[in-house]
């Protein structure tokens, strides 16, 4: 019994004892009139009512058949007793009602009790036992309402914890629960305090119930809000923006210069952030310090200072995002871009999240679609959604959103932003004396500068040649300066200072050719193949910088991977790698490729854009030499790191049980099989390939994990270069990444040695290629690799009806704030793991199948008549109806169609007549879904050739499902439950057609109908209703060709009829008349 439907139930139980007190202790005088109805102060039937509708709240209340505690079973019991005497006393006075004609009167309902129970002895029971109840009523309600407080408690730190986290705004909010809980608290605590003759009242139980609902949507809404959000976070989004490096001091003041002291183009920025609106474009050159100024701006207090003029009254929201080349995806996408703003917006204005996303909104206490990925149409319609709002919160004009972008002047931006002056920023051309300031702090650092002996017209000089050859690009400053200082080091006098600078490339290409060049050619080959590495793997995943160490192995040992040992390290030996492989990086790269957080990084994008143009791909590849395969060797030294780790345990708390528990893992598995393919691209065959996963699979695999049962405190931790992961691990962590990345050849083998490597208790491959639109569609659309692989399960005996666990317990996040595998953190880490539970979620696990899953996932499931909400309610909740929903957008059927991924399914074995929940079938939904939304289905050929499959693979009209009673007239459905078969359903969803659809989708309406038609001829199915629900919403033209299939094959049904009668009853012999009667029985004929 959930609280709040206690607390009611109490509240029922104490407004009786109230009202049954106040009518037996103070005098009400009961008159009846010649007709029996009272005229006085209480009429007796008035109070026969009250009473009755005691006994009825009283006993419908106290039916609650969840699990409960012991308080709850007690105020139970405390229901079912008040009931009783309810209704004892509803006996008594109906006893007392006089006949007509009778005019006698009681002074009080006491005195006319006194009567019928013959004397006060009762009455006086009466009031002493509900004197106790209400004392007890008071103990158990303190005691259920602290057991609510506890949790609701730490609900509320755990809230807490997650908003410093998320960075997010709801303090105001937490306070204000934490405000209502104290206020709650001190109640009870009065209550308990008070003695024995202090008890709860029907109104104070009505002002808990108040408070208590008003806490706990509050803090469902706080729950939600923060599932959301942390949906829309991912890991490295903040780490580009951490990266940058931070302006030198003195840097970049100049753009909040006021006017009267320095008349420059910053003005422009100055005034666009006081006052103006649109777009301001920030352009630059390659290396002229674009990111560190955005940064700058982004973090500087004067500039939020300055939009806060702009913005006032209203409130001011900034967010930002920092895209990377060489980052993950949602670092380089207009979706990591949208998700990113999205993250900031709401994190700031938790408000908004119900309006901008409600489709998310209504499911999020499902884990699952807690974290389903967001789609970029997803993104821009929330981005929709909040402009939209805004008229309501504040003016709405051209000035409520501004953007200020950084970017190369390439020609798109330049044909994007630079048609106003006024809105630009040409950040090389106003660096100089930023430059300048850098140069001289960079040299006046060095101990030897001030050797040098320089007067300061000099020194003056030489800092400004540089400036003047930087001609604005920032990033050459820093690598001619470092030269410089190498200089000093070496004791250079200032004219070999002057040399060193005039023969150091002027531009930043022949700067990175040079330092290629100065590498020691010992190192030619391996430098050579790590940056082949690097070039061809950063763009798609970031690199472990222990790669750039481990891969050396392989020069001596190719099978390196599989034949050295599995080895713990403790932080101190990580420290060591790192130190040791950032030594191996100068002398192999010579400063272009850098150790940034856990991944190898080059020193700027410009250095990784020339490493790939065509001359210096040449160029390393001749350093290589011929067979190098870039993407085996990361394969290879993949599969090493998993085999270098720390290991640990997770903080000790209490989980949920083995057989529920889902931990996300931070290793991406299914990089390998991109690997694997890029390998083989390369020539490399599939037995070396295949020989290294099915290794990599044996090492992470263990039969350790037991099978279900018993709480846990605690799971190992194995925190590798490619990242951390509990073990033993349930089930290969290769089964998602292969369907992924559609690895057929690789399946096929796995399945030649074990044909039951796919099956799985929980999430099998079959399940994960029909339902994980992530993992196997692309852009709601089948590929071939996709299509080929589901050929590949279905010919191989899985069928879409075997039954599946579908675990719906959220997913727990592994969490470790020391990372040292990030950061030098010395020798005394003692790293800690945490698992972290996301605030959504509900813990069970149901059964499905995978052809359930698809037809859910179609999102085309439960489209119910506007008269039948009730089932439509229902359906919605049941176990099945579990899968995330995909908004509005129905590409994902159309493309099932097109591909004839439906009929695929049903010629496999697929039920037509499978129940996705009590209230409708496969072939139902199929059929419905069509009549109720024609215009969504654009594939209507294929739809029409599906259905013909449907009923060619055993769609029964009579499949029956539940449902309320639904007469014709009525508007919505009632009680009692019914059997409704399929038919009945069908007929439902064209009497429920209005004359709103348009003539194109009653004609695809009417195709559908006349293959029901035909399959009803073909199974002798009666049509009831169906010819005047046609003749009703069809118009002529389409009405009469469907009338005349009904009036034709009902004549040939009576003509079969009247055929195999004659025939049975001028059958000669007994064996004629025995070969006909099956087709007497198909006909129906006795």
């Amino acid at each position: 019994m959930a609280s709040l439907s206690a607390l009611a139930l109490a509240g029922n139980v104490l407004q009786f004892i109230e009202f049954i007190t106040k009518l037996l202790s103070r005098s009400v005088e009961v008159y009846k009139s010649t007709t029996g109805t009272s005229r006085a102060n209480l009429a007796l039937e008035e109070i026969c009512e009250q009473l009755s509708a005691f006994c009825d709240s009283l006993r419908d209340g106290s039916k609650e058949t969840t699990r409960t505690s012991a308080s709850e079973t007690a105020l139970r019991g405390i229901a079912d007793l008040c009931s009783a005497d309810c209704a004892g006393l509803l006996a008594a006075l109906n006893d007392l009602k006089v006949k007509d004609g009778n005019h006698r009167a009681w002074k009080s309902i006491r005195a006319a009790l006194k009567l019928a129970w013959k004397g006060e002895h009762e009455i006086e029971k009466l009031i002493d036992r509900l004197r106790g109840r209400q004392s007890a009523m008071t103990l158990h309600i303190c005691a259920l309402s602290n057991t609510w407080l506890q949790n609701l408690n730490g609900e509320l730190r755990h809230h807490e914890e997650q908003n410093r986290a998320l960075q997010l705004q709801h303090l105001d909010r937490l306070n204000e629960i934490s405000s209502y809980l104290q206020d709650i608290k001190q109640k009870i605590d009065n209550s308990t305090s008070s003695g024995p003759d202090c008890s709860f009242s029907a109104a104070d139980i009505h002002d808990l119930t108040h408070k208590i609902s008003h806490v706990s949507i509050a803090e469902r809404n706080i729950a939600k809000e923060q599932a959301i959000l942390a949906s829309l976070d991912y890991k490295p989004r903040p780490e580009r923006r951490e990266n940058i490096a931070d302006a030198h001091a003195r840097t970049f003041s100049w753009v909040f210069e006021t006017p009267d002291q320095e008349a420059t183009s910053n003005q422009s920025l100055l005034k666009w952030l006081r006052e103006s609106d649109g777009v301001f474009w920030v352009s630059g050159k390659p290396g002229s310090g674009k990111s560190t100024f955005m940064k700058f701006l982004v973090n500087h207090s004067k500039t939020r200072d300055a939009l806060q003029l702009w913005a006032a009254p209203g409130k001011l929201v900034t967010a930002s995002h920092f895209f990377w080349s060489q980052g993950v995806s949602l670092q380089k996408s207009a979706k990591g871009l949208f998700q990113s703003l999205l993250y900031d917006i709401f994190r700031q204005c938790p408000e908004l999240i119900a309006k901008a996303c409600p489709s998310r909104w209504e499911t999020t206490n499902q884990a699952l679609q807690a974290r389903q990925d967001w789609t970029l149409k997803e993104l821009v319609d929330c981005f929709q959604v909040i402009k939209a709002n805004s008229t309501s919160a504040q003016k709405l004009q051209s000035s409520i959103i501004k953007l200020c972008v950084a970017s190369r002047p390439l020609n798109e931006f330049l044909d994007q932003f630079g048609g106003n002056s006024s809105s630009i920023l040409p950040i090389h051309e106003l660096t100089w004396n930023d430059i300048l300031k850098y140069a001289r702090s960079r040299l006046q650092e060095h101990p030897r500068w001030s050797v040098l002996g320089l007067d300061v017209q000099a020194a003056q000089s030489f800092l400004e040649k540089i400036a003047n050859t930087a001609r604005g690009v920032f990033l050459w400053v820093t690598l001619v300066t470092q030269s410089l200082r190498n200089g000093l080091t070496n004791d250079d006098t200032m004219e070999d200072l002057n040399a060193r600078l005039d023969s150091l490339p002027k531009s930043l290409e022949a700067f990175y050719k040079q330092m290629l060049d100065s590498v020691d050619p010992i190192y030619h080959r391996k430098s050579a193949d790590l940056l082949q590495m690097l070039v061809q793997v950063i763009q798609d995943w970031p690199m472990p910088w222990l790669i750039a160490y481990i891969h050396e192995r392989e020069y001596t040992d190719p099978d390196y991977a599989i034949t050295m040992p599995r080895t713990t390290l403790t932080p101190s030996d990580v420290n060591a790698l790192r130190k040791r492989t950032s030594r191996r990086l100068n002398a192999k790269c010579r400063g272009i490729v850098e150790i940034q957080g856990r991944h190898l990084v080059f020193i700027h994008r410009t250095a990784w854009d020339y490493l790939r143009t065509p001359e210096m791909a040449d160029y390393i590849r001749t350093r290589s030499g011929e067979g190098y395969n870039a993407k085996l060797s990361m394969l290879r030294a993949y599969a090493a790191c998993l085999k270098l780790g720390i290991a640990g345990i997770t903080k000790k708390r209490s989980l949920a049980r083995w057989e529920g528990l889902r931990v996300y893992s931070e290793i991406t598995f299914d990089y390998v099989f991109r690997l694997a393919k890029s390998a083989r691209d390369g020539g490399v065959g599939n037995t070396a390939i295949f020989k290294l996963i099915d290794y990599l699979e044996s090492l992470l695999i263990s039969t350790a994990w037991p099978d279900g049962g018993g709480d846990l405190e605690c799971l190992d931790v194995w925190s590798t270069p490619v990242g951390d992961m509990v073990t033993p691990l349930r089930v290969s962590p290769m089964l998602h990444p292969m369907i992924w990345a559609c690895e057929v050849d690789y399946a096929a083998a796995k399945l030649a040695s074990n044909m039951d490597y796919f099956r799985a208790k929980y999430r099998p491959a079959l399940r994960l290629l029909l339902v994980d639109r992530s993992i196997i569609h692309r852009n709601d659309s089948w590929c071939p690799s996709s299509l080929k692989f589901l050929h590949l399960l279905l010919n191989n005996g899985y069928s879409p009806n075997d039954r599946f666990l579908e675990e719906l317990s959220p997913c727990l996040e592994l969490k470790n704030r020391d990372d040292p595998w990030e950061k030098d953190f010395g020798d005394s880490i003692n790293p800690e793991w945490e698992l972290i539970q996301p605030p959504y979620g509900r813990d069970r696990t149901v059964s499905s199948s995978p052809w359930l899953g698809f037809l859910i996932g179609c999102n085309i499931s439960g489209c119910f008549g506007p008269r039948r909400q009730v089932e439509s309610a229902l359906h919605y909740y049941c176990d099945n109806y579990y899968y995330t929903r995909h908004g509005s957008d129905w590409n994902f059927f159309n493309s099932g169609l097109e591909h004839g991924i439906f009929s695929l399914l049903l010629r496999h074995g697929a039920d037509s007549n499978a129940h996705l929940s009590p209230f409708t079938t496969a072939w139902v939904d199929f059929i419905c879904f069509a009549i109720k939304h024609p215009s969504r289905i654009t594939a209507t050929k294929a739809y029409l050739e599906t259905l013909d499959d449907f009923f060619k693979y055993g769609a029964d009209l009579g499949a029956s499902t539940i449902g309320l009673t639904l007469r014709p007239g009525d508007t919505a459905s009632h009680l009692p439950f019914r059997l409704v078969t399929g038919w009945d359903t069908f007929c439902e969803a064209l009497e429920d057609l209005t004359e709103f659809e348009r003539e194109k989708e009653l004609e695809f309406i009417s195709q559908i109908t006349t293959k029901i038609i035909k399959q009803a001829a073909r199974v002798q199915w009666p049509l009831g209703r169906l010819p005047s629900v046609i003749a009703k919403i069809f118009r002529e033209e389409l009405s009469r060709p469907m009338l005349n299939i009904i009036s034709g094959s009902q004549v040939r049904t009576e003509i079969l009829k009247s055929q195999s009668k004659r025939l049975l009853e001028g059958a000669a012999n007994e064996g004629e008349g025995k070969r006909l009667k099956p087709l007497s029985a198909e006909m129906g004929v006795a």
